[in-house]
């Protein structure tokens, strides 16, 4: 997982630095990127796998509303931290 997230983080900025020349990016701005990606994509997985598992407590014996469930919070896990909550979709679904 650091691998994958240290490129992320450096293919990110080094986009917006040498890409984009109209955007000056300062070391806070880097920094603050770095901790929402770092603590903001576990903190959304957590959240939504406790959501997830407290959906699945509720069914009893039936698989199809249990592949549903999982599939369906995988998928939107994914595509909420990633279009709404700034790109955080490295490290959400690694819990």
């Amino acid at each position: 997982m650091c691998n994958n997230f240290t490129f992320f983080v450096t293919l990110e900025y080094c986009n917006k630095i040498f890409i984009l020349t109209v955007v000056v990016i300062s070391g806070g701005e880097i920094v603050v990127g770095f901790l929402q990606v770092a603590l903001g994509g576990p903190l959304w997985g957590f959240v939504t796998a406790k959501i997830t598992l407290f959906c699945l407590s509720r069914v009893f014996n039936d698989a199809l509303v249990e592949i549903t469930i999982t599939l369906a919070s995988t998928y939107l896990t994914f595509y909420i931290g990633k279009s709404r909550l700034l790109q955080l979709m490295i490290t959400e679904l690694s819990f």
